[in-house]
């Protein structure tokens, strides 16, 4: 049996027999599919443990607790898709007084989205971790036909996705508090977007941040994303990359320090700080991208 610990915020509903020490309510979350809303009503504030049970299959658990209030909710997430799972409540206070079960199945994933087959390593399989990765369908016509970030477990089951970025060279990563920051570019053909400013969003997929556009380099080409959008080590700003273009020949890059009040607190270019400072050499147009950048780092 596999458990999953989560500590998350609470919000509140119940249903069950009233009047009973400890009522058990469910209902799906809105906008997450693989996450569950689970009320709990109370006579008396108390300490609460809830476990959810996989129905069959490899029977993991989900074992939450929380107290201060007569009424708490609890937010399920990372369940596996298209599984019966069954809930219950229990006052933690050596009563062992416990609701009557709530039993749910969630919902299959999306029929485009299509998982990778895992071997797990021989030696030490347990320091597999949950892995982050965008994952595309592109063709020549069309563009993406699918695209999605997603979260694998370690068994090759996706635990959270989130549709429309995915493919080309998109780069995510979880940077804690519930949130994802994303961003780069697609494909060059099909129709656009082919490009995706970096953006930030949550594990109930609300976009809480999207970078601006707004040029800082006069090489810039607007809006051009390049591979790579990280959180910087203060942890209160973002970098990225863009792409410059130098008379129409050949390509350089900038890179942009952009905080969360999209004010551009830092930029350096390729050209301005480097062909004409005589530290790079400029392209042509039979090298007309000579330097290519794909990462920055300022995470240590």
């Amino acid at each position: 049996m596999r458990f999953f610990a989560f500590s998350l915020p609470l919000l509140v509903s119940a249903t069950a027999m009233a009047g009973a020490p400890i009522e058990l309510s469910g209902r799906p979350h809105p906008s997450d599919p693989q996450s569950w809303h689970l009320g709990v009503t109370l006579t008396q504030e108390g300490p609460v443990t809830l476990t959810c049970d996989e129905v069959g299959g490899s029977r993991e658990r989900h074992l939450l607790r929380a107290q201060g209030a007569r009424q708490l909710e609890f937010v399920v997430r990372g369940l596996k898709a298209d599984t019966e799972y069954q809930c219950r409540a229990t006052l933690a206070d050596g009563s062992g007084l416990a609701s009557p079960a709530v039993s749910f199945r969630t919902d299959p994933l999306p029929s485009d989205l299509q998982l990778p087959r895992i071997t797990l390593p021989s030696s030490n399989p347990a320091e597999t971790g949950y892995t982050l990765y965008n994952y595309g369908v592109l063709t020549r016509t069309a563009g993406y036909e699918s695209s999605y970030l997603v979260i694998l477990d370690p068994d090759g089951n996706a635990r959270w996705y989130y549709p429309g970025v995915g493919g080309g060279d998109i780069d995510a990563s979880f940077i804690g508090d519930e949130q994802i920051l994303f961003g780069g570019h697609g494909p060059n053909f099909g129709p656009p977007p082919h490009y995706f400013p970096p953006a930030i969003v949550t594990l109930d997929k609300t976009v809480t941040f999207t970078a601006t556009r707004r040029k800082a380099s006069p090489y810039e080409t607007r809006g051009t994303y390049h591979h790579d959008a990280g959180l910087s080590s203060s942890g209160d700003s973002i970098f990225t990359m863009v792409n410059c273009l130098v008379d129409k020949t050949w390509r350089g890059f900038a890179v942009k320090e952009i905080d969360f009040d999209n004010n551009i607190r830092w930029w350096w270019d390729s050209v301005t700080d480097g062909v004409e400072m005589g530290v790079l050499p400029a392209g042509s147009r039979e090298d007309d991208d000579p330097f290519h950048a794909n990462t920055v780092f300022d995470r240590w």
